[in-house]
């Protein structure tokens, strides 16, 4: 779990997971590092075990660097500011433990896919400075790169998905060392440039090493977010260029990273038969 500005809340999320069936360890990503974090309850209030990582800069890449306190294979990665269901998250373990130890799964809420513009709309050539994008690092050199727009980042169409935000996302450690340590440093150089995008090139990473999309789950149409935060301000979704930085980065990662466009669609729901 990634944490940054939540401070006040952060006890809400780490006291409701407690009672998560086979849970053996929570990590905090802490990423604030000018503000402390709370002070955890004693360990018999908040019996499973939880560390507290303070991290020595903010970086999204952070929440994907390798732990070694982490013990286990599976890994369910979630944000700050959601109470996802116990069950819909242990049907997540069972299908991954069963069907799909290689791939991320997760949940419809959870997913977005990528469209290829069509052949007779050109694909444009643009920086993110002409897509007239704010809030780039003013030391970026890899964000201002041009990149070519062949596809665009949108939310699900015809119930498909190729990438599955990390909440509620379930998956191997493995992937936290191909992320850290065998992608290049550019492709993490993006993330820390525009504080954004960390799951995208998460996705494209699992789905170029897998040559398959992520396991996306029908979850009853519920969206189960803990936290609203009409009017104020927090949440990088609530940044109006979100949308744009998001398509900016995933024309970047397919040209200049993995040559190719390595998301894969996949049917939403196709597995929940399974279980």
């Amino acid at each position: 779990m990634q944490v940054y500005s939540r401070t006040s809340t952060i006890l809400d999320r780490l006291i409701y997971y407690q009672t998560l069936l086979y849970l053996s360890s929570i990590i905090v990503v802490w990423n604030n590092p000018t503000v402390a974090p709370p002070i955890i309850p004693a360990s018999h209030l908040l019996p499973v075990p939880i560390q507290i990582l303070i991290q020595p800069r903010n970086s999204m890449n952070n929440r994907f660097l390798p732990f070694p306190s982490q013990k286990t294979s599976c890994t369910i990665a979630m944000d700050d500011d959601w109470d996802f269901s116990h069950a819909k998250i242990i049907r997540a373990i069972r299908i991954w433990q069963t069907r799909a130890f290689s791939r991320l799964v997760g949940f419809r809420q959870q997913a977005r896919i990528h469209i290829r513009r069509p052949q007779h709309t050109p694909a444009i050539s643009t920086t993110l400075m002409a897509l007239k994008v704010s809030g780039i690092s003013p030391t970026a050199v890899h964000a201002k790169t041009s990149v070519l727009s062949q596809y665009a980042y949108v939310k699900l169409v015809h119930g498909a998905a190729s990438i599955l935000m990390p909440s509620a996302t379930v998956y191997h450690v493995q992937y936290h060392h191909m992320y850290t340590h065998r992608l290049p440093s550019a492709a993490r150089a993006v993330i820390d440039e525009l504080t954004n995008c960390d799951d995208i090139l998460f996705n494209m990473m699992v789905a170029n090493a897998t040559g398959a999309g992520p396991v996306v789950l029908e979850d009853g149409g519920k969206v189960e977010k803990a936290l609203v935060f009409e009017g104020d301000g927090k949440g990088l979704w609530k940044d109006n260029e979100h949308w744009a930085k998001r398509g900016w980065c995933m024309n970047y990662f397919a040209e200049n990273i993995f040559f190719g466009m390595p998301l894969k669609v996949e049917k939403i729901g196709e597995f929940d038969r399974l279980l």
